[in-house]
């Protein structure tokens, strides 16, 4: 009924394609969903993906002054034209209601590029962390080479096609396109290696900035990046009180609320925010008990900020009785931060 209903844009073979798909029938799954958007994946019987991204209507007079849709499938239409890798648009449509929608094509296995990041960590994998980074830098060279500025760019932005071996950006709404490459460009660039700041190397980090042609020399380097942590510890400052209440509230990705008999388990996601695959207790776990339930908070919270510890909080419970319990355990890249100075240097090497 949304497409048949609305008016669709997009080339004429694509949404030909579209409602093929459509008429075929397919199975439909939610991926995501927050006040402003709604994800949705759809699956017919062949295997094919497609993605239709929902948007909640705007208000007047934003409702005729924005049009989310169109304008984040332009700017993929324009990053295409450039030969920057972004997933495929294929329409953009407009119902009675005002509420405005994108579909999009699904890559071949598709992963987070956060996830595949941590899962390179995790199984200490040379061959396919060295294949991240290298990965990375094309995109992000392509990115400044083509003067497209980015002021978005982090891991929940790209994501990597496994059977390609190849990252695409995802949501390139804000992205446009520059005169000539700017300071404040490649400032905006290095942000999603500070996401992963403290799991790499300093010398990692700035090395990979040349291979992407930000800077030519390491030491030009060193600035740049600088002024881009400074920028996003500024920025998570900012959102800190409002990022907290919603973790302890298990309304954002980084925790899931749930609540028992005997009273709240707020359970920690993995690094690359999905939700435990069990919500079960491990005896290994250690149990620390607590009288203040704001001083486990403030544990959980500062476990979470920091990610590279190596020992973790993944679970705290608010009992009914008024204790509060923290469960803690070993960082599962402990031993990659242990031994991560060799084994990036074994990669600098190869590379």
């Amino acid at each position: 009924m949304l497409l048949t209903e609305s008016r669709l844009t997009g080339e004429e073979e694509s949404v030909s394609s579209v409602l093929s798909f459509i008429r075929t029938g397919f199975s439909l799954t939610m991926v995501k969903s927050n006040p402003k958007r709604k994800v949705f994946r759809l699956i017919n019987d062949s295997g094919r993906v497609l993605y239709l991204k929902l948007f909640a209507p705007r208000k007047f007079p934003l409702n005729i002054l924005r049009n989310d849709a169109a304008k984040e499938y332009n700017i993929a239409k324009e990053l295409e034209k450039a030969s920057i890798a972004v997933i495929e648009y294929l329409l953009w449509g407009k119902e009675k209601t005002n509420c405005t929608f994108l579909i999009s094509e699904g890559v071949k296995e598709p992963l987070s590029a956060r996830e595949f990041f941590f899962q390179c960590l995790i199984n200490k994998d040379k061959e396919n962390l060295s294949l991240f980074r290298s990965s990375l830098n094309i995109l992000i060279s392509s990115l400044y080479e083509k003067n497209f500025l980015h002021p978005d760019f982090h891991t929940g932005n790209v994501i990597f096609a496994r059977q390609e071996k190849k990252m695409y950006l995802l949501d390139p709404w804000g992205i446009r396109e520059t005169f000539f490459c700017t300071k404040k460009a490649r400032i905006y660039l290095c942000a999603l290696w500070r996401e992963l700041y403290d799991f790499l190397t300093d010398d990692v980090i700035i090395s990979d900035m040349v291979n992407a042609s930000l800077c030519r020399k390491k030491i030009d380097g060193l600035p740049i990046f600088e002024k881009s942590r400074l920028l996003y510890e500024k920025e998570r400052k900012r959102h800190e009180k409002k990022i907290h209440k919603r973790i302890l509230n298990g309304h954002y990705r980084f925790s899931t609320r749930k609540e028992e008999e005997d009273g709240i388990y707020l359970w920690r996601h993995t690094f690359w925010y999905a939700p435990p695959e069990k919500f079960e207790i491990d005896p290994n776990w250690e149990k620390v008990s607590f009288a203040s339930a704001n001083e486990a908070e403030k544990h959980f919270l500062s476990s979470i900020d920091h990610p590279a510890e190596e020992r973790i909080v993944v679970l705290m419970i608010r009992k009914k009785t008024g204790e509060t319990l923290l469960y803690y355990t070993d960082n599962i890249c402990k031993e990659y931060l242990q031994d991560k100075n060799h084994l990036l240097t074994t990669l600098e090497e190869r590379q």
